[in-house]
């Protein structure tokens, strides 16, 4: 679980740096907006990919970490099919042409998924079980 909570804190915090690059580019910048939407697009829809198989491999424990699991999941399973959707090689014509306009939408999509409450170092903190697993996890 730890895992896959850290990759969807990651997932969302490179999306957000990522659309501020895209929609308010520096006055220096190297690559137009344009292209770099065309990376961050596929890369956002791998984002999301790798943290539904990081919850397909989370076994359930009988523990309160598998409401936290089941909630985040439905969160995941809510936001992919917009994503990909925007993402996906058919959901344009030219590659460049709209690909920051597509971007900034995948980012508000991604923005609106939600870590579910408690989060899991609340949930760690009241499960000893998972407490012990939950400190020793690399962070």
């Amino acid at each position: 679980m730890c895992e896959a909570t850290k990759l969807f804190e990651t997932m969302k915090a490179d999306s957000a740096g990522e659309v501020k690059e895209i929609t308010d580019p520096s006055e220096d910048a190297l690559i137009a907006p344009e292209f770099i939407a065309m990376g961050y697009l596929p890369g956002t829809s791998s984002s999301l990919g790798e943290v539904t198989q990081a919850l397909g491999n989370v076994r359930p424990s009988g523990i309160a970490a598998d409401r936290l699991h089941d909630s985040l999941a439905k969160e995941i399973v809510r936001g992919r099919p917009k994503v990909t959707a925007l993402t996906g090689s058919s959901a344009f014509t030219s590659p460049a042409g709209d690909s920051a306009d597509r971007a900034e939408r995948v980012g508000e999509l991604v923005e609106s998924l939600k870590m579910p409450k408690p989060d899991l170092p609340a949930v760690a903190a009241k499960e000893p079980k998972l407490s012990a697993a939950y400190r020793t996890a690399p962070k």
